[in-house]
């Protein structure tokens, strides 16, 4: 059995702390060229900002407090797992759509019928009010 390193042995959350320090308070400058280019780090444009902008979830960062601030006024019963479940989808539910995925009965389609699905069932758990999908 192999045994992993330190740094896989590290949760996800002490990472990205890591990272965030060592972004945050670093001096290191690239001069000339890099010896491996485009390499994929995995952390993806969210991370950064969060580690950028020094915030604890994604939920907090730039990226989503128009979102956020736009499902508060509908929020009579204050959740932030259903919240940030509500945010989640509705990004993601942007993106399919945005690729052409329309809601169906299989594949790619039935996916995004479930993304929005769960949606209003988390916005139902934080609101009273009534909306419709209608425009």
């Amino acid at each position: 059995m192999k045994s992993l390193s330190r740094a896989e042995a590290l949760s996800a959350k002490e990472c990205t702390s890591r990272v965030a320090r060592f972004l945050l308070h670093s001096k290191l400058q690239v001069t000339g060229t890099l010896p491996s280019k485009n390499i994929d780090t995995g952390m993806g444009l969210e991370r950064i900002s969060m580690i950028m902008q020094d915030k604890e979830t994604l939920f907090d960062t730039d990226l989503f407090l128009p979102l956020s601030k736009e499902l508060s006024k509908y929020v009579d019963k204050p959740n932030s797992k259903y919240e940030k479940v509500i945010l989640d989808h509705l990004k993601s539910s942007t993106f399919m759509i945005s690729d052409g995925v329309v809601p169906t009965n299989e594949g790619r389609g039935y996916i995004l019928r479930r993304l929005i699905r769960r949606a209003i069932r988390a916005f139902n758990q934080v609101s009273t009010q009534e909306i419709s999908l209608s425009f």
